[in-house]
């Protein structure tokens, strides 16, 4: 199974750049966004991101999954959304 929380992090690679910048954004360490996509490499079996100089570049493997993955997230945040959209809090029968 793919973790969806190491996709988002890659994502917010492929979006801002670096891994320190994506973990900024995040709200994470740089260290924590290197441990979810090395988990995420060894998930998926493909190498993610290649070293450029002092920096990182996502391969044509990673940029497929986070478009691939792109509307999936979308729809799981309107899933969210919805969930928390509704009028009375739902009771968990219990």
């Amino acid at each position: 199974m793919i973790d969806l929380e190491a996709v988002v992090s890659l994502r917010a690679v492929a979006t801002e750049g670096s891994v320190a910048a994506a973990a900024t954004s995040l709200g994470f360490t740089p260290s924590a966004v290197s441990q979810q996509i090395k988990r995420l490499e060894r998930d998926t079996g493909v190498a993610l991101l290649e070293r450029v100089g002092r920096g990182v570049v996502l391969t044509e493997s990673a940029t497929r999954l986070v478009v691939s993955a792109t509307p999936i997230l979308a729809d799981l945040e309107r899933v969210r959304a919805d969930l928390h959209g509704g009028g009375e809090p739902d009771r968990v029968a219990g």
